[in-house]
């Protein structure tokens, strides 16, 4: 299979009572949308997913622009992480974007 594409992290452009609002990099070289998928996690540490947060898992479009619930512990710092999956068992995380929610 080809090798997955280099995975930028997403950029937080706004963040909101219980919500994050990110900004998805331009499509990189190499993918391949036949075969590859592309996620979005929410992470409490930086190398563990939260799989319980409702904002882990999301599917997601190079280029777009996404909002995300989540917990609104504005005392939390969350991470969040891109992640390419492929029809080959292929799966690859990016690096880390943190941020933190407003307080209600």
């Amino acid at each position: 299979p080809p090798p997955l594409p280099d995975i930028p992290a997403p950029t937080v452009t706004s963040t909101g009572i219980g919500s994050v609002t990110i900004s998805i990099p331009s499509t990189p070289n190499g993918w391949d949308a036949s075969t590859m998928t592309l996620m979005v996690y929410c992470f409490t540490y930086t190398t563990t997913p939260d799989y319980n947060n409702p904002c882990g898992g999301n599917a997601v479009s190079w280029g777009a622009s996404v909002t995300l619930g989540m917990g609104s512990d504005p005392s939390a710092i969350y991470w969040l992480r891109l992640r390419i999956t492929s029809t080959h068992n292929q799966s690859q995380f990016g690096p880390p974007a943190s941020f933190q929610t407003q307080a209600p």
